[in-house]
């Protein structure tokens, strides 16, 4: 009888150890990582620290040919859309940047552009600037004409140039006849202007890009002050990147775009570069340099991220996409 209650506590010893070490290694791995996980995440970081690689360009050829091109999008399916401006339309790739169709002619009636600018797509919804009819174009992803935009939303002139739509389907527009932006519902219907023409900070100065996170802050290319500014959902001015006093030399920022590590990228249009930021609105890098070879730009206007994170370009001068990536 005492053999085997002496087993039976030898038994219990044991597992009271096997428990209190695995509890001991749960604490260890959650207080120091792995080397290998500590190894990956300084790749990690010092990638998002290092400019993109030059994958290939995209230039169309016959009937899908560039022609000045002010804007660029991209939907979840992988499509490329440009606003393809002296062709008066908006031109549509897939992927591999072979023409899947296009929306619009020259004209001034519902689905018709003047001047196309800036598009975006959003869901199942395609937006589209156009400045010389003072208008914002909706239609769908059959590119049938929806709705539009225009300065009867706001009792005033407007002159779009840049747009962005939100999570919620939240409509923003660059006016750069008042030098403000403007915000509408889903539906079109007015809530919010903010800015105003001027170089303190929360002012602007033809606005020429946009772009929303997922908490609602504002990301506007204030481009004749060279510098990014960065606003709350209510458009409060927060902080800003560039500009006077600043060593980071931008001269004509246009296109923003952010990625899914919420670093902050805006296309020079005037420098021929694509600059870098982080969440912060600390500069992380530029690359690009103007020219006509791989991975060089001529006047970039916009640019944005596809479903595979790649950076796309939209080279306006040299009438072509360039595609970067990791």
């Amino acid at each position: 009888m005492k053999a085997i209650s002496l087993n039976k506590l030898i038994i219990a010893l044991l597992g009271t150890v096997v428990v209190m070490l695995g509890v001991f290694g749960v604490l260890y791995l959650r207080n120091r990582p792995p080397e290998i996980i500590t190894a990956m995440n300084k790749v990690v970081r010092a990638n998002l620290r290092q400019p993109p690689n030059f994958i290939k360009n995209i230039e169309g050829e016959n009937e899908a040919a560039l022609k000045g091109p002010l804007g660029i999008a991209t939907d979840n399916d992988g499509r490329i859309y440009v606003a393809d401006t002296e062709n008066v339309r908006v031109v549509i790739y897939d992927q591999d940047g072979k023409i899947a169709g296009q929306i619009g002619k020259k004209g001034s009636g519902p689905g018709e552009f003047e001047a196309p600018g800036s598009i975006v797509v959003n869901k199942d919804r395609i937006y589209v600037s156009d400045h010389r009819l003072g208008r914002v174009q909706i239609f769908d992803k059959q590119g049938q004409y929806l709705d539009k935009i225009d300065g009867t939303k706001i009792g005033s002139g407007l002159l779009p140039v840049a747009l962005a739509v939100d999570d919620q389907g939240k409509i923003y527009v660059s006016n750069i006849s008042q030098h403000q932006i403007h915000v509408f519902d889903a539906g079109g219907q007015h809530l919010l202007s903010f800015g105003g023409g001027g170089d303190a900070d929360g002012m602007l100065s033809y606005a020429n890009g946009l772009a929303v996170d997922s908490q609602g802050r504002i990301y506007v290319a204030d481009s004749n002050n060279a510098r990014l500014q960065v606003f709350d959902a209510q458009g409060k001015f927060l902080f800003k990147m560039g500009g006077q006093a600043s060593n980071v030399n931008m001269v004509l920022p246009r296109g923003v775009a952010l990625d899914a590590q919420g670093r902050i990228f805006t296309a020079d249009a005037l420098g021929h570069q694509v600059f870098a930021f982080d969440n912060k609105g600390t500069f992380l890098f530029s690359f690009g340099g103007r020219g006509i070879d791989n991975g060089q730009l001529n006047f970039p206007n916009s640019l944005g991220f596809d479903r595979q994170g790649r950076l796309l370009v939209l080279d306006r001068g040299n009438n072509r996409v360039v595609v970067f990536g990791y």
